[in-house]
């Protein structure tokens, strides 16, 4: 057995014996990786398994949090484009007003 797996095996063998110790029934892990899917699939899971007008709430909490998010990311490129082109202004003047004329070769 490689060293993380021992790890993971003390430390579960530790749960087991806290929760022994507290007089309390050990959470029931499921061996069914889909039940403890994250990600988009399981808040669909979650949001299928509400009620009514939950279900509604929750689709429109969801909607509002992605739209948010999808409003700070724009807001994001937006600036670093407005940054991008006042440095390329910046630099023009630059060039134009304080960069010193090359001599001429003879």
């Amino acid at each position: 057995m490689n060293r993380p797996d021992e790890f993971a095996e003390k430390f579960r063998q530790m749960e087991q014996e806290v929760y022994r110790s507290a007089g309390l029934e050990p959470p029931l892990k499921s061996a069914d990786p889909q039940a403890q899917s994250g990600g988009i699939r399981g808040i669909y899971n979650w949001v299928s398994n509400l009620s009514g007008i939950a279900k509604v709430a929750a689709v429109v909490v969801i909607g509002m949090i992605a739209f948010a998010i999808i409003s700070f990311v724009l807001k994001l490129l937006w600036a670093a484009f407005t940054l991008a082109m006042l440095a390329v202004i910046v630099y023009v003047l630059y060039k134009v007003f304080f960069a010193p004329a090359p001599t001429p070769l003879e």
